[in-house]
């Protein structure tokens, strides 16, 4: 199936990708080279490439970039591997989630997903998280709480400062500030899920890699199959042993894959 251009639209003048954004010439460099394999459509190259920027990146404890990681998950895609291309959009978003880019590309991807998601029973958290953590930039909560917070506050305190000039000219007391206190309110709400986002983002999480997979009641070949999983599907991260993970899929489904399985 043929991609918009616009949809896979190559970086090529991103500032995330920019010589002041890596920690050395050389994975620079690499990066040119992964573009350069992308435009002539060599996106086995490209995956090699921008995978080695990635690793160097890792190497050198400089920060992630979220365009890196929107090309790298293009030319995953490009080459037929859908869970590692959701798997660094995905990561890409976790990065930048107002990136238009990789926003687009997740989207496109998941409905390109020979299964989308197994049954299981909806979780108010994971639908919270999916809806208003997820899409929105902590920055972004933090700047609503300030806001709100101004809003309400001075509201309030205006009102409280008639309330008492009222009482020394023994006039009737000024009527409550509604809106104030549902700025307040507002805050409130808003302060919450800031929190809770910041908390999500200590629970690791991955994302299923291999077409399908067996989640076994135990680590190790050869144990009870419990459910499957298939590829895109992003699941919680419990605990690794041996080269096998512990997973907990929405609804409360837990087992162990191979770490293969799972970026």
């Amino acid at each position: 199936m043929h991609v918009p251009n616009i949809l896979f639209f190559i970086f090529l003048c991103s500032a995330s990708i920019s010589s002041q954004s890596l920690a050395e010439q050389s994975a620079h460099s690499e990066f040119q080279l992964g573009v350069q394999a992308y435009q002539k459509q060599d996106f086995k190259q490209a995956v090699e490439s921008f995978t080695k920027v990635l690793d160097e990146t890792k190497r050198t404890g400089a920060p992630k970039s979220a365009a890196l990681l929107t090309n790298l998950g293009l030319a995953h895609f490009k080459v037929g591997n859908k869970g590692f291309a959701i798997a660094y959009l995905r990561q890409a978003l976790s990065l930048d989630p107002g990136l238009s880019t990789a926003q687009s590309a997740l989207a496109f991807v998941l409905t390109q997903a020979s299964v989308k998601e197994i049954p299981h029973r909806l979780e108010t958290y994971e639908a919270l998280r999916e809806n208003l953590l997820e899409p929105v930039n902590i920055f972004s909560y933090f700047f609503l709480s300030a806001l709100f917070l101004f809003a309400g506050g001075w509201l309030v305190l205006s009102y409280l400062g008639q309330r008492r000039r009222a009482a020394q000219q023994e006039l009737g007391a000024p009527p409550l500030p509604i809106i104030g206190f549902v700025f307040l309110a507002g805050f409130v709400v808003v302060m919450g899920l800031s929190f809770l986002k910041l908390w999500d983002s200590t629970q690791l999480r991955g994302t299923i890699v291999e077409a399908k997979v067996a989640v076994q009641a135990a680590p190790g070949e050869n144990q009870a199959v419990l459910f499957e999983l298939y590829e895109g599907l992003e699941v919680k991260v419990r605990r690794k042993q041996d080269g096998w993970v512990q997973v907990s899929y929405a609804g409360g489904m837990t087992g162990w894959i191979s770490e293969k399985a799972i970026l």
